[in-house]
Formats: structure tokens, sequence, C-alpha cells
């Protein structure tokens, strides 16, 4: 009697393990923004999207870790991700609905995107190399063909703030419009990328 409950715990245990090491993997994308608030500060906006039809869909990061690093050219090639110049924890703003889109390819039509939004400052005295802005995270929706192995390929949103854009204090663009989230096979497809 002894030996079946054991036998039972260690399966238990075992399965617990198991689903413990499975990892969610529907991120979609993402973009990055920054505005120069004047005296070396800045405001930085990252959007994070991620499928939110699925069975096993990725939380977006409570707490998403920003590395900014600076360096310019190929002296960022040798610049390791565990000496950036800064490092930033913003805290999750929001979660909310991105807008479906009406496509006839769509099947099924239900297409479901979220968006999770954060935002931080940071203080970056000029410098004559460039700041990049990077956040990082796992992993892609499987269901990307022009990407091999996707489920297992990661996402990095970054921005770069060359050393004019400090001297001038200098923001980003930002789209005016979201960009589909589908784009159908073999369609014509019209959207306006323009940016303000």
């Amino acid at each position: 009697m002894k030996k079946k409950g054991l036998e039972r715990i260690t399966i238990i245990l075992g399965l617990l393990l198991i689903a413990g090491a499975v990892q969610s993997k529907h991120i979609i994308g993402g973009v990055m923004t920054y505005e120069c608030l004047g005296n070396e500060r800045y405001e930085f906006t990252l959007k994070v999207y991620r499928d939110c039809n699925c069975t096993e869909c990725a939380d977006f990061d409570d707490t998403a870790f920003i590395a900014v690093y600076n360096c310019s050219g190929t002296g960022c090639n040798s610049q390791s991700q565990n000496t950036p110049f800064l490092r930033i924890n913003a805290d999750l703003l929001s979660v909310n609905p991105v807008t479906a889109p009406d496509y006839p390819c769509l099947i099924p039509p239900d297409v479901c995107v979220q968006e999770g939004l954060y935002r931080f400052q940071a203080t970056l005295p000029l410098s004559n190399l460039s700041y990049h802005i990077s956040y990082q995270r796992c992993c892609r929706n499987v269901t990307i063909s022009n990407i091999l192995d996707p489920e297992n390929t990661g996402a990095t949103h970054s921005i770069e703030i060359t050393p004019r854009a400090q001297q001038l204090c200098n923001s980003s663009p930002v789209f005016d419009e979201f960009p589909p989230t589908v784009i159908c096979a073999g369609a014509p497809l019209e959207f306006d990328h323009s940016a303000t």
C-alpha cells in the first residue's frame, strides 16, 4: 500500500515539474518610442503585443527589464549584455485590446491581440556615442511562417538615440496608425504608414 502511494506522489511531482517547464510563446511584436523632455531627460513608451486567442497565452511581464547601452558603430558589437550603461525596471501600466481586423481571408475570423503598455523615464547625459535602449522577450507566435522555429525565437524591441538627436533634443517618430495584425497572402494591402 505504501509503495502505490509513493508511486502516485512521484508521478504527480513529475507531472508538476514538466508543467512548470512549459513556456508560453505568443508574443506578436512591439514598438518603442521616446520623447525628449529637455535637460537630458527622456520618456520612453514600450508597447508589446500578444496573441490572446490561445490556450497557453503568454502573460505580459509585470516588470519589463530594460537595458541602456552607450556605444556606436562596431563598438556596439563588443558591448556585453551584462554591462549596460543603465538598467531600468518599467512596470506594466495597462493591458488593452487591439481592434481586430475584418479580412475575409481570416479563418477563423476571431483574431485576438492585446497591447501591454510600459512607460519609463531616464536621464541620459549628452554623449558622442549613441544610446541604445532595448527590451528582450521570448518567444514568438508559432503561426509565423517567415521565421524559422518562431516559438523558440525571441523578440527585441529597441531604439537608438544618436549623438545628433541628443544635441537637438529630438524625439522619435510615432506611427499615426496601428499596423495590420494580419496580412492576407495574395491580397492587395493598402496601409498609411505615416508618422509624426
